[in-house]
Parts: C-alpha cells; sequence; structure tokens
C-alpha cells in the first residue's frame, strides 16, 4: 500500500513487455477504472484512489501498452460482464 503505480509496473512488474510505452492501466480488476499515463504517479493507497474515483477492488491491475486499442479492451470488459451477471442484462 501507498507505492505509486509506476513503482508497481516498473521496479515490482519489471516494466512492458518489449519496452513498449505505457497507454493506462485498469485498475481494481474488470469493474475498475482506466488510468492514464498522467496518472502513473498515483500513490495505490484507499484515500489517493478514491480521491480518483479508484478502488483497488480485486486487486487486478492491467496494463496496456501503447499497441492496446482500448476500445477492444472495453468489449472484452463488457464481455465478461455479460458472462459473469447470471443470465440478468
Amino acid at each position: 500500500m501507498g507505492i505509486t503505480l509506476r513503482e508497481l509496473i516498473y521496479e515490482y512488474g519489471k516494466g512492458i513487455k518489449g519496452d513498449k510505452k505505457f497507454k493506462a492501466a485498469l485498475v481494481g480488476g474488470a469493474a475498475g477504472v482506466f488510468l492514464p499515463e498522467s496518472k502513473l504517479d498515483l500513490k495505490m493507497d484507499y484515500d489517493s484512489l478514491k480521491e480518483n474515483n479508484a478502488v483497488l477492488g480485486s486487486g487486478a491491475i492491467l496494463v496496456m501498452d501503447e499497441d492496446t486499442d482500448i476500445f477492444d479492451m472495453l468489449i472484452n470488459v463488457m464481455e465478461f460482464f455479460k458472462e459473469e451477471s447470471c443470465g440478468q442484462l
């Protein structure tokens, strides 16, 4: 708790594969919030995330590089919730 998103990705996660440029991170799992490059120095703690309308949620952080299509990512998230909605749309 309290390390920045940048530290998490580049120090603990050893960076982005192929040294590609960071585009965004989906913080908190599928129901989380997309954080852009301008939020790389955001601390990963409850208060800082709350100030940015984000939560830790499931604790998952999906990092997207320069080649990731955000629209495709949103479709994947929607498909996930379609399957996880217990048949309720």
